[in-house]
């Protein structure tokens, strides 16, 4: 039986001035394996500046074993480390070897640039262009070889050492980088859109012949931001809101007003399911399952 409690920077053991805690909002493991070695095992990490989640893979069964999730409530950007670090010296599903692992951050922000042009000696040049100053951050790209473009991103140094504190071999990668993958060729329409919900943000790409045609990440604070921020996008695209597909994933329930309002403007709409090739430990089923779907989808992506 797990033990729920809030993290709070004085139960961190650091800086007794940091603001904010932290709060479990989901965790649903398999606790049979709890004494299983996790060298057979994949973990991938989810980063962002309001949160943390986490999933357990079997590469040998391939099958999903777990997922736990925080929430970090009024933390900077400076203390988001700490609170992470924290988190990995507490949570039991955490400690161990594990096989591999990949971490992926989401609300930091990215830059599309296509294959053929891209350089790596310019990487800062391309990210001064959306992200400003990257001085004191970790500057990371990730190679898209369905889409033929390379997603040029960073984050804070001090995040960056705190992940390779406890696992050395992290591949790293953006959020963004695996809703564009996972995305690619999941409809048999030629045109559709996929949003991700964060809990304050919305991730857009939309598509045309399978095509990438924008990605983009909008801060909302109502339904009708959401709304919005969609029907602009598929103005400046030209995609009908007749027949377009809108796939739905993350921070988002079907009885709320954000869903009512998409049915009202759109008129095609499906939450993204679990992928079926792999399988799922029974406490998993409790979950609803496009609300992990970029999480689980972050290993298969990779």
């Amino acid at each position: 039986m797990v033990q729920w409690k809030i993290l709070r920077p004085a139960e961190t053991g650091n800086n007794k001035n940091m603001t904010g805690s932290i709060k479990p909002v989901f965790y649903q493991f398999d606790h049979s394996r709890t004494e299983e070695s996790k060298n057979n095992y994949h973990l991938s990490l989810q980063i962002s500046i309001d949160g943390f989640c986490f999933a357990l893979f079997h590469l040998q069964e391939r099958k999903f074993i777990g997922i736990g999730e925080y929430v970090i409530s009024n933390a900077s950007n400076q203390t988001i480390a700490e609170f992470i670090d924290s988190i990995f010296a507490e949570d039991q599903w955490l400690k161990g070897t594990f096989k591999s692992v990949t971490a992926s951050f989401n609300q930091y922000k990215n830059t599309l640039i296509p294959s053929a042009l891209f350089e790596e000696n310019k990487l800062s040049d391309y990210l001064s262009l959306n992200a400003g100053s990257t001085s004191l951050n970790q500057l990371k790209f990730d190679r898209l070889l369905r889409s033929e473009i390379v997603n040029c991103y960073s984050f804070s140094e001090s995040l960056f050492n705190v992940i390779l504190k406890y696992f050395p071999s992290t591949q790293f990668l953006h959020q963004n980088s695996t809703l564009i993958e996972s995305s690619l060729h999941q409809s048999i329409k030629n045109e559709y859109i996929h949003i991700q919900f964060n809990r304050k943000s919305i991730d857009i790409v939309a598509f045309k012949n399978n095509k990438l045609q924008l990605q983009n990440t909008f801060d909302y604070k109502t339904a009708e931001d959401v709304i919005y921020f969609l029907l602009y996008v598929m103005e400046q695209l030209g995609l009908s809101q007749e027949t377009t597909e809108l796939y739905i994933s993350g921070k988002i329930v079907e009885e709320s007003k954000i869903y009512d309002l998409l049915y009202k403007y759109i008129k095609e709409i499906k939450l993204r399911e679990l992928p079926n090739q792999v399988d799922y430990s029974q406490p998993l089923r409790l979950a609803e399952p496009h609300q992990y779907y970029l999480l689980i989808q972050q290993y298969l992506c990779a």
